[in-house]
């Protein structure tokens, strides 16, 4: 509701980092889940769970059955209700030794709880089909507009973040039972804004002072990765600004502007040219030789042969991409450059009709991948292929690098011509 996310806005705004992941996790420990039974009354289910304390907020979501989200006001309601129901005998299997605050609501009595027709409202916790953000890409009156309703639509959302910190906290009650001193916090997207509908959840078990993550490696590029491409795209778009809030952790180097002294930038581009910057930049960086500073926002050489670069912001002798592989790459610049090219494109640049992609969801919808495919597989003379290859790392070691241009008032040229492979 644009009523209560603006309020939330105006409530977090003037706190710190830290302030509101304190915040989080205290919620966190007043909340509970509930598998719920089918057809269930939501106004029963309030009567029901309001009768062992204050309810705070309460929302229900879908997925493999109902389960309804509650907070109350104080933990001692949680005690009340957890005195009040049972563990499951287990023939086979050993139990924990503790009461989780996850629960299966029973409905003995079908009256008691339960609805003649479905009453339950239930908040959406997936991504939007593709089929339908194209439709309302398409809808669109600019590229600007496509890209603020592709956030909104991606976005987590209130609820969903509540979900990730309750998901930590049930987690810690279980590590708990056999480390008490233990804490499981969420890290990465699910807590630094960039998150996505779907996304995954990172958690940071520490066990007093012995730590683990449980985010296995894979050879595509993570969600921290993508962030730190574009925050050092944007980085050379804007002034730098000095970190306010020193902070050392281990000798690191932690520094970093809390949200509430963050200022506005003095970029007057539109999102569709900082869009555009950004597939032409990445689409002729010299990734061979160079490799991204997204502390210093510039390009320098590269300490190691990895195909991809980006210095770790905070232990600054890691590769935080050290996971890609040459392959991921090489997509990866393919895509930019193709991207690229396709925004410059004048029939997809203003909307023809109300359901025809252009602008963004052109670069999305499939019958363009498709057709940007085949193109790909139509094979030149070699002659022609060497030619364009050539010509192409003549362009990228003149172009390649970040620029400085805070005001965009250049911009680079996109070399697609050798897209075909050799």
């Amino acid at each position: 509701m644009p009523s209560e996310e603006s309020d939330l806005t105006e409530k977090t705004s003037a706190k710190t980092f830290s302030e509101l992941q304190a915040e989080r996790h205290e919620q966190a420990e007043r909340t509970i889940l509930i598998s719920c039974p089918p057809n269930i009354s939501e106004k029963k289910f309030y009567k029901y769970i309001s009768s062992y304390g204050t309810i705070n907020k309460y929302f229900f979501y879908e997925t493999f059955g109902i389960y309804a989200v509650v907070e109350f006001a104080d933990k001692e309601s949680i005690g009340m209700l957890k005195s009040f129901s049972g563990i499951p005998s287990l023939q086979h299997e050993c139990a924990i030794p503790f009461k989780s605050r996850f629960f299966n609501l029973v409905n003995n009595h079908p009256r008691d709880l339960s609805a003649a027709q479905p009453s339950v409202s239930c908040l959406k916790q997936s991504v939007i089909p593709l089929n339908e953000l194209l439709q309302k890409l398409s809808g669109t009156e600019s590229i600007d507009e496509q890209l603020y309703t592709v956030c909104k639509e991606y976005q987590l959302t209130e609820e969903n973040t509540r979900l990730r910190f309750l998901v930590c906290s049930l987690v810690k009650d279980i590590a708990a039972a056999y480390f008490p001193e233990c804490s499981v916090k969420p890290f990465g997207s699910s807590v630094n804004n960039f998150g996505k509908m779907g996304c995954d959840l990172d958690m940071f078990l520490d066990l007093d002072s012995i730590s683990e993550r449980n985010n296995p490696k894979g050879i595509k590029l993570h969600s921290f990765l993508k962030c730190s491409l574009v925050k050092a795209f944007l980085i050379n778009r804007s002034s730098v600004r000095k970190a306010e809030d020193e902070c050392i952790i281990e000798s690191h180097d932690c520094t970093f502007v809390s949200n509430n002294k963050i200022k506005p930038s003095q970029n007057t581009q539109t999102l569709e040219e900082l869009l555009q910057e950004f597939f032409e930049f990445y689409g002729n960086f010299a990734f061979n030789r160079l490799s991204i500073n997204i502390r210093k926002g510039k390009e320098q050489h590269k300490p190691e042969a990895s195909p991809l670069y980006i210095q770790n912001p905070f232990e600054q002798a890691l590769n935080v991409s050290k996971n890609v592989n040459q392959t991921q790459l090489e997509k990866f610049v393919t895509a930019a450059r193709e991207s690229a090219w396709l925004l410059q494109q004048d029939r997809l640049k203003q909307p023809e009709s109300k359901t025809k992609p252009w602008g963004l969801a052109a670069l999305l919808h499939p019958s363009t991948q498709s057709f940007v495919g085949r193109s790909k597989k139509k094979r030149q003379p070699a002659s022609e292929r060497i030619r364009s290859l050539l010509d192409s790392l003549k362009t990228n070691k003149q172009t390649s690098g970040f620029s400085n241009r805070p005001n965009g008032s250049k911009r680079h040229l996109c070399t697609v011509a050798w897209s075909s492979p050799l």
